[in-house]
């Protein structure tokens, strides 16, 4: 059959097998920190995203109740009905 199975441990044994354990750890870690690094990022932009929304909110029920004229365009998208 002159197939050679892989001897995983004892391969590993040597100093090229310690470096590219080594190596992959090492890479692994640097994707985690980019992870962590993206997630950090993207929760902040949501945050400041749903803070946005919720003065555009707030600023747009003040105005709403604030108007006299009861033909705003605000006030009609308001009150039609789907």
């Amino acid at each position: 059959m002159g197939t050679q199975k892989p001897r995983f441990a004892t391969d590993l044994l040597s100093k090229s097998g310690h470096d590219a354990i080594v190596a992959v750890n090492e890479a692994e870690i640097r994707q985690l920190e980019l992870m962590r690094t993206y997630v950090a990022r993207r929760a902040k932009i949501e945050s400041d995203y749903a803070s946005s929304l919720s003065k555009l909110n707030v600023s747009v029920l003040h105005s709403i109740s604030g108007e006299t004229d009861n033909s705003s365009n605000i006030r009609k998208v308001r009150d039609c009905p789907l």
